[in-house]
């Protein structure tokens, strides 16, 4: 039932901040893009200018730490671009922290991950070496404009190639997934390989965990396998009215 003006103006004194109040509410809504609303009741503006106005109150006393809770949940497209290029310049002068299930998200704005996982911190690095160091083999996939015999000839051929396996064939296409040391990676000799024996190279593209794929690897733990497994070989004991047990459900007799 505020205005945007008032309401930063109420947080700020909420705060206690000590900073110029005009010059630094003036500067918060200028970072934040929400100038042109200052005048407005919160209740009727967009979701995206809401999430604006919480991470205007968020900044009011310049803190050197902001934790954002899902900051892009319920916004369109074009607001959630928004939004992201803002965390992320807000990233350049201070600590931003964001606690996030869209995974999607956190690869676009973060530089830095952790994973919690049933209370333990099972992950804590740079996205690129958690990305690194999860992709410890190499995979890349390759169609090519030949029999299948005649390109696993060529991939026989080159020692970086650690193994492949035949996808399906089709329309005079090969599919293969070949696997790799990630010191040795293959594709360069691919190419020339397969351009020697006159052979088209239509599609090659190496495949690569997502972050999605990561945090799945790291959530799964030994505990839920076992639960898993015991599940699917578990098999219900009845007891019959001798006290034997039975492998089925005598019917009750009325």
């Amino acid at each position: 039932d505020m205005t945007v003006a008032e309401y930063l103006n109420f947080a700020y004194d909420l705060k206690g901040c000590k900073l110029d109040r005009e010059k630094h509410l003036n500067e918060i809504c200028e970072v934040v893009r929400i100038g042109d609303v200052k005048n407005r009741l919160i209740g009727n503006l967009s979701k995206g200018y809401r999430q604006r106005v919480g991470i205007a109150q968020a900044l009011i006393g310049s803190p050197d730490v902001i934790i954002l809770d899902e900051p892009t949940v319920g916004l369109d497209p074009r607001q959630i671009t928004e939004i992201r290029a803002m965390i992320r310049k807000l990233g350049e002068t201070r600590t931003v922290i964001i606690s996030s299930h869209i995974l999607a998200e956190i690869s676009e704005v973060c530089d830095h991950v952790i994973v919690i996982s049933h209370g333990r911190i099972v992950a804590d690095d740079s996205m690129e070496a958690l990305e690194s160091s999860m992709n410890s083999r190499g995979k890349l996939s390759l169609t090519a404009k030949c029999a299948t015999d005649d390109a696993a000839d060529v991939l026989d051929g080159i020692s970086s190639v650690e193994s492949y396996t035949e996808e399906l064939a089709q329309d005079g296409y090969s599919r293969f997934t070949i696997e790799f040391s990630p010191e040795n990676d293959p594709s360069e000799e691919l190419f020339f390989a397969f351009a020697g024996k006159n052979i088209a190279i239509t599609d090659m593209s190496h495949e690569r965990l997502t972050l999605e794929d990561i945090f799945l690897k790291l959530t799964e733990t030994p505990a839920e396998n076992t639960e898993k497994e015991a599940e699917e070989d578990y098999t219900p004991q009845f007891t019959n009215s001798d006290g034997e047990e039975s492998n089925e459900e005598e019917e009750s007799e009325e």
